[in-house]
């Protein structure tokens, strides 16, 4: 965990669940914390195939569109393509709320687009807000530690904005289920919904990695991952190694993994129906 090149905590958790398995087949002996704190040691079979199981246990899968309870839409984002989108949300059209999988790292850019084109109920809104930065001179044979006051470099603000098209987008609200594993395309698709709609983030805070990355190695195996770019909100705040905090926070749990459920989505629909049906008011 010491060593690990994460954007955050929840993060470095995530690449370490990954890390677990591999090593030689065969009993390995870990140590870990209850939920009260407690330390235990355990063996744990270790077999590298395990990893190719480990998203079926974080997100048990499901149809990648669905009809839930109380006239609600569900898409999976990760198992669209560009071409099912328009056909997807036509099927999903009269659903009062849509509920948006983003809990993936995995999203072909031009899904991205033809969703932002759905989705969108402002005329006009910001695609991306990023800072670039370009060096001012060339720092070659400089040492390191000079290169910071020899060779300064320049942030430039660079905004992209977009039309919505009014005519035939989505009317109901939207809800976009996320958590460490949204990051990339996933969370650069919820910053532009963010200003293209209303939005409600359902889950926990996501990777904080929407920045494409440059991948270094260095000695031992390790790598680390150097932002291109530094990608904001619409409104300037900061994306990146802190993520997107959710309004509605929902974890997974033991017992829930264990009966193969999506504590998640279970919660982000149950949520929605109640914004949607609000109970009555006994009068007095």
């Amino acid at each position: 965990r010491r060593i690990g090149a994460a954007s955050n905590q929840w993060t470095r958790n995530r690449e370490q669940m990954r890390v677990i398995p591999l090593g030689p087949e065969g009993p390995a002996l870990f140590k870990v914390r209850d939920a009260t704190g407690k330390e235990r040691s355990i063996n744990i079979p270790r077999r590298a195939s395990y990893n190719a199981l480990l998203p079926q246990l974080q997100r048990p899968d499901a149809a990648p569109v669905a009809k839930l309870d109380g006239n609600v839409g569900y898409l999976d984002v990760e198992r669209m393509d560009q071409y099912s989108v328009d056909s997807l949300i036509v099927a999903l059209k009269d659903t009062r709320a849509l509920l948006l999988d983003l809990r993936t790292d995995t999203i072909a850019p031009n899904v991205i687009n033809r969703l932002l084109h759905r989705l969108a109920s402002q005329s006009r809104y910001m695609r991306t807000r990023q800072i670039v930065r370009f060096s001012m001179a060339p720092c070659a044979g400089f040492p390191l530690r000079q290169v910071a006051t020899v060779c300064p470099d320049e942030r430039v603000e660079q905004v992209e904005w977009a039309n919505g098209d009014l005519v035939d987008h989505y009317r109901g609200r939207v809800v976009l289920l996320i958590d460490e594993r949204t990051q990339g395309n996933a969370e650069r698709l919820a910053l532009a919904l963010e200003s293209a709609t209303a939005v409600t983030y359902v889950g926990s805070p996501s990777a904080g990695a929407a920045s494409p990355a440059i991948t270094l190695e260095l000695p031992g195996a390790l790598t680390v991952g150097i932002p291109v770019v530094e990608v904001r909100r619409a409104d300037g705040g900061q994306v990146q190694r802190v993520g997107i905090t959710p309004n509605v926070d929902v974890r997974p749990t033991v017992q829930g993994i264990r009966n193969h459920r999506d504590e998640v989505l279970e919660r982000a629909h149950q949520w929605i129906v109640q914004q949607l049906d609000p109970p009555a008011r006994r009068k007095r």
